[in-house]
């Protein structure tokens, strides 16, 4: 699907912790047709995955749970201990994300949707950006990303730090946005930020 006069995409990002897939779950009870990255990783490496046998040859048998799926938990902490690693496993689960993306695009578009929005984390670091119409950052302030990763993921101030430094800082995202929806306060707020978004966007 590369004919980008026929349907609009677009992308959603920024950094850990911000409410990407909020604003996702809003979207879609707006009616919009959303994707999710994070989703089509998860289906790329299940057992029965396309990039399935490969992970588990680079990463072994003790990253598995007793169902045979991949624990992500304990992926997620080797990679982001090693650059060499993560780049090993996004060379297998990046292509196949690709090939559902665009099956799910197609999908979209012979349902006649006009627009698709996608939920792409590491849209600007893996220069993606070229191939959607319009990018949206989803930001927050330091402290309040924080404590919703502390709150909602466990995790403590080192591992956060940690994995931050595999991020572009939000600031450098913010530049390349077209849209900025800043997520600092409640959900009705950001609803609110999210159906002017979408009134905006005169081709939804």
């Amino acid at each position: 699907m590369e004919n980008r006069n026929f349907i609009n995409k677009i992308a959603i990002t920024g950094v850990m912790g911000a409410g990407k897939s909020t604003v996702g779950l809003i979207l879609k009870n707006y009616g919009m047709s959303f994707i999710s990255v994070d989703t089509l990783a998860r289906q790329a490496i299940a057992p029965d995955g396309p990039g399935y046998i490969k992970l588990l040859q680079l990463l072994g048998e003790e990253y598995l749970e007793a169902g045979g799926h991949f624990n992500t938990q304990k992926v997620a902490e080797r990679i982001f201990q090693s650059k060499n690693i993560l780049h090993q496993v996004e060379s297998i689960v990046h292509p196949i994300i690709w090939k559902l993306l665009k099956k799910k695009e197609e999908s979209c578009f012979f349902s006649g949707q006009k627009a698709v929005f996608y939920e792409i984390p590491l849209l600007f670091e893996k220069k993606w950006e070229g191939s959607f119409d319009i990018k949206v950052v989803i930001a927050i302030d330091s402290k309040n990303q924080q404590d919703r990763l502390k709150k909602n993921r466990k995790w403590n101030v080192k591992e956060i730090k940690n994995r931050m430094q595999f991020q572009m800082p939000q600031a450098d995202k913010i530049k390349q946005a077209d849209y900025v929806i800043w997520n600092n306060s409640s959900v009705k707020e950001l609803k609110k930020q999210v159906f002017r978004l979408i009134s905006h966007l005169d081709f939804v």
